[in-house]
């Protein structure tokens, strides 16, 4: 909707800015902890479920060559942990986004609180008799002109002090302001749906990634149960320890040394490459409606802004607190969740009385 809309007198009242401005964080927050999830969990399934074949096709080689698989076991935990810290990598890059988005939506809030504010004080001002009797005067002006239609001197005249007179409306400057928060909005619009455009090629690139990591000849051996013929002849007359090592324990860590020592520098470079030339278009586009998007001038909505910016930063901490390398339980998530919205929420509504004044 066109916030000039807002300003038709019929409307009903607006809602309480500062209930506003809490309802979008719950939502962006709701949003961001979801996506947050979806991305982690992703990786920590398939995580899983390769290691677990892993672990099976180790069990089922260590009895065929009649050998414990503790030493696979150990070999296979290594390799799990490369594969994490190399997910890592991706996880500093989503948590770059989510610093980015939240700046975004950081400026959205105060945007909102600038248009809403402005178009409330404009509708304010044209219930004033100042406003009305301005709006007499064009009109009588405007009366005026159409009277002297066949006088052309007298109708140039009448256009510039018409035009003088329309320099002359209270609501002037607040109708620039909000044209240019309507502005604003627009690139603050294109500024998220570049974010989540990148959010998507990064997901992506994980998936690639990740797929990569996790194939192999051992997973894929992995869904062998039963010992063929050959392997049963081969292994009577083959060192059945050294056999063992050599191959499965010394593929599964060699896996796992590649991964440390190529994938992970490989992954790190071709990200801070893609986050720098993401950066240098978009940090400067930031810099730019930030310096469009005014302070609230009303304190208690101040007030509401810094409250809902506190709310979704702790909540973006919270989404980065659930990465694959930190033991929080997906309770202790919920719990932090859940406190953090009960205390803030109690702040925002204390200041709608605030915010309505």
């Amino acid at each position: 909707m066109d916030e000039r809309e807002d300003l038709n007198p019929k409307e009903t009242t607006e809602k309480n800015i500062a209930e506003l401005l809490g309802e979008l964080v719950a939502v962006q927050s709701k949003i961001q902890l979801i996506k947050a999830a979806i991305f982690l969990n992703k990786q920590r399934s398939a995580i899983t479920t390769k290691v677990g074949d892993l672990k099976q096709y180790a069990e089922n080689q260590a009895k065929i060559y009649s050998q414990n698989a503790q030493e696979a076991h150990q070999a296979i935990e290594q390799y799990k942990d490369a594969v994490e810290n190399a997910m890592q990598e991706y996880e500093a890059s989503y948590e770059g986004l989510v610093d980015d988005r939240n700046e975004w939506q950081s400026l959205e809030m105060e945007n909102i609180t600038k248009r809403k504010l402005l178009a409330s004080r404009i509708k304010e001002t044209r219930s004033t008799q100042e406003y009305k009797d301005w709006t007499r005067s064009v009109k009588a002006k405007e009366d005026e002109i159409r009277a002297s239609a066949s006088d052309p001197d007298k109708l140039t005249k009448l256009a510039e002090e018409l035009k003088e007179l329309k320099s002359k409306d209270p609501t002037l400057q607040d109708m620039k302001a909000l044209d240019g928060a309507i502005g604003d909005k627009k690139e603050i619009k294109e500024g998220l749906k570049q974010n989540r455009e990148e959010f998507k090629k990064l997901e992506e690139s994980r998936d690639d990634k990740l797929e990569e990591l996790l194939e192999s000849k051992e997973t894929s051996l992995a869904k062998i149960k039963k010992q063929t013929i050959w392997q049963k002849i081969v292994a009577r007359f083959t060192n059945k320890s050294k056999k063992f090592k050599t191959e499965v324990v010394d593929k599964i860590a060699s896996k796992a040394v590649d991964i440390k020592d190529n994938k992970i520098p490989n992954i790190k470079t071709e990200l801070s490459n893609k986050r720098k030339e993401y950066s240098q278009k978009i940090k400067a586009k930031i810099k730019d409606t930030k310096s469009t998007v005014k302070e609230a001038r009303d304190s208690g909505i101040k007030a509401a802004i810094e409250t809902g910016t506190k709310l979704k930063n702790g909540i973006v901490d919270i989404a980065k607190g659930i990465g694959s390398k930190v033991s929080n339980t997906k309770e202790n998530v919920k719990q932090t969740l859940k406190t953090t919205i009960q205390e803030s929420a109690k702040k925002l509504n204390d200041l709608q009385d605030a915010g309505s004044r």
